[in-house]
């Protein structure tokens, strides 16, 4: 334990993996929009589910492939679209010190957005609609529904996920080795990598 106390890569790998858990509760968030949102009445709303929970279904590998071209700094097209609306010089992404944690926890929110959508979406199944009405019919709007119903109706399966999430993300090792391996100057090591 002194060895491992000692050890200035441990210090970098804990402060990179408490950036990298700040991703949950984003891709939490995220999936509850997308969940209210899919569970209305929208066009192709089976497809757009589908669409929406296909990342996670995906091989981690696949995924750090593809995001490796789309995070690229000088052809990719992220910094294209960037360079587009007028930013002259878009950040480094997945090649910079400053800015590689920042590009993995985009790529694990977007990764998890549709386990926490589908999830979610169990979870709306279940708040009555008879419950809903009765606040419209009481004079609810919206966001009011949202936020004083619906949102405390899911909080056990916020609670879950929050879990479920923060256990996936610790022990996350095939992305980031397949991404960064840890770089560039063990900007993106976390804790499973240094372990490793």
């Amino acid at each position: 334990i002194s060895r491992l106390l000692q050890d200035k890569m441990f210090y970098i790998s804990l402060k990179n993996t408490v950036i990298f858990l700040l991703a949950v509760p984003v891709s939490i968030g995220l999936g509850f929009i997308v969940a209210v949102i899919l569970n209305q009445k929208v066009y192709l709303k089976k497809l757009l589910r589908g669409l929406y929970f296909m990342p996670y279904i995906t091989s981690g590998v696949a995924v750090a492939f593809v995001w490796m071209l789309l995070f690229q700094p000088k052809q990719g097209p992220i910094n294209g679209f960037l360079r587009g609306i007028g930013i002259d010089n878009p950040p480094g992404w997945l090649s910079s010190t400053s800015s590689s944690m920042v590009a993995i926890d985009i790529i694990w929110v977007w990764f998890m957005l549709g386990y926490n959508m589908i999830i979610y979406l169990a979870a709306l199944q279940e708040v009555s609609p008879e419950l809903l009405e009765a606040a419209k019919i009481d004079g609810a709007k919206r966001g009011q529904l949202i936020r004083k119903i619906i949102w405390p109706l899911v909080s056990p399966t916020t609670f879950l996920l929050l879990m479920t999430g923060l256990i996936m993300t610790i022990k996350t090792f095939g992305i980031i080795q397949a991404i960064t391996q840890g770089g560039p100057g063990n900007s993106t090591t976390i804790l499973s990598l240094f372990v490793y």
